[in-house]
C-alpha cells in the first residue's frame, strides 16, 4: 500500500499480507489516504507444489458465487513409521462465502501441516472444517449446510487433483533422474472417483452463423405507376420493382449478414480502451470532492487546503462556471 504524498513530497509504503487486508464485511485494512500500489504474488515450485480455485454459483459463467475457494499445498519426502512417505511442508485453504469476509480455515490446516499426504489427513481435516465453519440455520444468505458440504467437498476435490499432479511430477522427476533417486509411492484413489465433471472439462469454441432470406417483392401500388402490369404475375414481364430490388441486392449489403464495425476488436482483444491508452506527459487528473452531508447548504468553500497537496494545480468551485459564463442549477 502506498500513500499520499506528504508535504515534504514523500510516499510511505507497507505490505500487507493478504490474509489481513480484509477485516470485516466491505471492509480491509487500508486507510482512505491509501493506495493499493502492487500485489505480489508468490509463484509456486516447479514441482511438489499445487494450486487450485473452486467456485460454485447457480449458473456456469458470469454469476455470484456462493461459495469460493482458493487452496495451495507443499508436498515433500519424507519418513513416517520406518517408511517412505509424502509430508505436508506447507498448506494454506482459503475460503469466500463462509464468513462475511475471506477467511482461512485455520483448523484444517493446522490439521494438514506437517503430515502425511493421505487421504485419511484430508478426511480429518474436514471434520475440522465442519467444526471451524458451523453456521446456523438463518445465517445471512442461508444454505447453510449447502455451503458447508459445498467447503468439504472443494477440500475433497483439492486432494484428488493433488494426487494426480504428485503422480504426474514425480514420474518425470524419476525420469529426469535417470532412476538414479526414488520418491515414495503416490496414495491411490479409487476408480469411482477419477470420473471427470463436465466443468473442469474443457469448454469447446463457440461459433454462429445467421442468414438473412432475399428480400421478396411482390406486386403493389407502384407496378401501376411504373407502366406494368400487376396481373400479369410470372407470364408477363417482370415488375419493375422486382427488377430494381434483385439489381440492387447485387450491390448493396440489403439482406446479406453485415459484421459489426468493432466486432473484430472485441473478439481478439485488441480494442482499445481509455484505460489501454497510454497518458501523455504532464497529463493531469480530475476528481468530484464530494458533500459529506445531504441536503446542507454550503455556506463557503475552502480550496486553499486543497491547492497545497503536492501534485495539485488547481480547484474549482460553482465559482469558477459563473466567471465562465455558466450556472450551477444542475448542482
Amino acid at each position: 500500500l502506498a500513500s499520499r504524498p506528504t508535504p515534504s513530497g514523500a510516499i510511505e509504503r507497507r505490505r500487507v499480507p493478504v490474509s489481513d487486508f480484509f477485516v470485516g464485511y466491505r471492509t480491509v485494512a487500508k486507510d482512505d489516504a491509501e493506495a493499493i500500489e502492487r500485489v505480489d504474488v508468490p509463484l509456486v515450485r516447479e514441482r511438489f507444489e499445487y494450486v487450485a480455485p473452486f467456485k460454485q454459483a447457480r449458473r456456469r459463467e458470469d454469476d455470484i458465487s456462493i461459495v469460493t475457494a482458493g487452496m495451495r499445498i507443499r508436498l515433500a519426502p519424507g519418513k513416517r513409521g520406518g517408511g517412505d512417505c509424502w509430508m505436508v511442508e506447507d498448506v494454506s485453504v482459503a475460503f469466500g462465502g463462509m464468513a462475511p469476509k475471506t477467511v482461512l480455515a485455520e483448523g484444517a490446516m493446522a490439521s494438514l501441516r506437517g503430515r502425511p499426504f493421505e487421504e485419511a489427513a484430508f478426511v480429518r481435516a474436514r471434520e475440522a472444517l465442519r467444526e471451524e465453519f458451523a453456521m446456523p440455520d438463518d445465517v445471512p444468505g442461508g444454505q447453510s449446510q449447502y455451503r458447508l458440504t459445498l467447503a468439504c467437498s472443494f477440500l475433497h476435490g483439492f486432494y484428488l487433483r493433488c494426487v494426480a499432479g504428485l503422480r504426474r511430477d514425480a514420474e518425470e522427476a524419476a525420469a529426469a533422474s535417470d532412476g538414479s533417486r526414488a520418491y515414495p509411492p503416490v496414495p491411490t484413489i479409487a476408480s469411482d472417483e477419477i470420473a471427470e465433471g463436465f466443468v473442469s472439462a474443457p469448454k469447446p469454441s463457440v461459433s454462429g452463423a445467421q442468414s438473412y432470406p432475399a428480400p421478396r417483392v411482390a406486386a403493389g401500388l407502384e407496378a401501376k405507376h411504373l407502366g406494368e402490369d400487376p396481373d400479369a404475375g410470372s407470364n408477363g414481364a417482370p415488375l419493375a420493382a422486382a427488377a430494381a430490388a434483385a439489381e440492387r441486392s447485387k450491390s448493396d449489403s440489403v439482406g446479406e449478414p453485415a459484421t459489426h464495425a468493432s466486432g473484430p476488436l472485441h473478439c481478439t482483444g485488441e480494442a482499445a480502451y481509455v484505460d489501454d491508452i497510454p497518458a501523455p506527459a504532464n497529463a493531469l487528473h480530475g476528481a468530484l470532492i464530494l458533500a459529506s452531508r445531504c441536503h446542507a447548504r454550503l455556506a463557503s468553500v475552502d480550496v486553499a487546503p486543497a491547492l497545497e497537496v503536492p501534485g495539485v494545480v488547481g480547484a474549482f468551485t460553482h465559482e469558477d462556471l459563473v466567471r465562465l459564463g455558466g450556472d450551477n442549477r444542475m448542482g
